[in-house]
């Protein structure tokens, strides 16, 4: 079988489209779809290096299958945009929102992991990886007991997060247990 050319294959994604979006031919979807195939694992390669552990790549996949089809069957030729842009940002926001469902902590935690990340970066590079210790994204010390208007003293324990007024900055948010 030869190789198309690129004008080829142009000729005929646009009269497959015809056929599909004018006729609802079956057969005409299912190539088109099979087509650009391509563009759910090309964004799936994308997405996977910062995917967690416990996530399959194959179910992402599937989500962008899901994505394609759905994109294919909304796609308007008439628009003269090119359905590989929309296919993709389709495919990208099934395969993100499916993270986000599987994900049991929330968004602001994650922005807040990131930046607390980007700090510790930064600190790193400024002071060199020997005077710096990785530290967890959240540390405990226990401060220690405080007599309150009751005879039972209680514990405090002292939280650090990363403050927004800068990164080398930290607030210390303390509660009573």
């Amino acid at each position: 079988m030869a190789r198309r050319t690129p004008i080829e294959v142009q000729s005929l994604l646009a009269s497959l489209w015809y056929e599909f979006k004018s006729r609802g031919s079956r057969a005409a979807r299912d190539r088109i779809i099979q087509h650009y195939n391509y563009l759910v694992t090309k964004t799936r390669t994308r997405i996977v290096p910062s995917v967690p552990v416990r996530i399959a790549p194959e179910d992402l996949e599937m989500e962008g299958y899901i994505a394609l089809v759905k994109a294919v069957d909304q796609f308007d030729p008439r628009r003269k945009v090119k359905f590989e842009s929309y296919a993709i940002s389709m495919v990208r926001g099934a395969m993100l929102e499916y993270l986000r469902r599987e994900d049991w902590v929330p968004r602001s935690v994650r922005s807040k992991q990131k930046t607390l990340q980007r700090a510790e970066d930064e600190l790193t590079l400024h002071k060199g990886p020997q005077q710096v210790t990785p530290a967890p994204s959240r540390s405990t010390c226990r401060c220690p007991l405080t007599s309150s208007s009751s005879s039972t003293p209680r514990r405090t324990s002292c939280r650090w997060y990363p403050s927004k007024m800068s990164s080398a900055t930290r607030s210390m948010k303390i509660w009573t247990r």
